[in-house]
This record gives C-alpha cells, sequence and structure tokens, in this order.
C-alpha cells in the first residue's frame, strides 16, 4: 500500500492497522507480519499449512476491497501477490 510523502509511523496507523483489523476474522490465517516505511505498508499472511489456497486469496481480496474506503483518499490501490514456499 503507497501513499506518497506519510512517515513510517503515519503508514502503520493509516495504512495498516486498519487492513490488519480487517484480516483479523479471516479462516485459516497463522500468522500476520506488517512492516511500515516512509510512503507504505506492507502486510505479510501466513496461512495454516493444507489452507485453501483458492479461498485465502479470495478472502484476502474481499477484506482488501472492503477496507480501501477506509484509507486517505490518496492511497494507490494495493497489490495482492501470492507466493507459495511449498
Amino acid at each position: 500500500m503507497d501513499y506518497t510523502g506519510i512517515s513510517p509511523e503515519d503508514a502503520k496507523k493509516l495504512l495498516v492497522k486498519p487492513m490488519e483489523q480487517s484480516f483479523a476474522n479471516i479462516e485459516n490465517i497463522k500468522e500476520l507480519e506488517s512492516f511500515a516505511y516512509e510512503g507504505s505498508g506492507v502486510i505479510i499472511a501466513h496461512f495454516n499449512p493444507g489452507a485453501n489456497s483458492d479461498k485465502a486469496i479470495r478472502d484476502i481480496r474481499e477484506k482488501v476491497n472492503d477496507t480501501i474506503p477506509k484509507l486517505p483518499a490518496d492511497t494507490k490501490q494495493p497489490t495482492i501477490r501470492q507466493i507459495n514456499l511449498s
């Protein structure tokens, strides 16, 4: 998630926290890692072994789309990437 010009602290508060809260009820999330940088925030969702990856990515996309209106107006469209480490 990118929002040009904000501090890491503001990225955490304005970008990362709202997304983390929206991910709270997604089934099979084992762990969330988040990072805030100047002008951006990143969240990595780790799923339980055996989780349905298609459902997981659909759930993430749905929550991201639901949360976008809560982000600052100038926030760029969040990018979702799926990485399978198995």
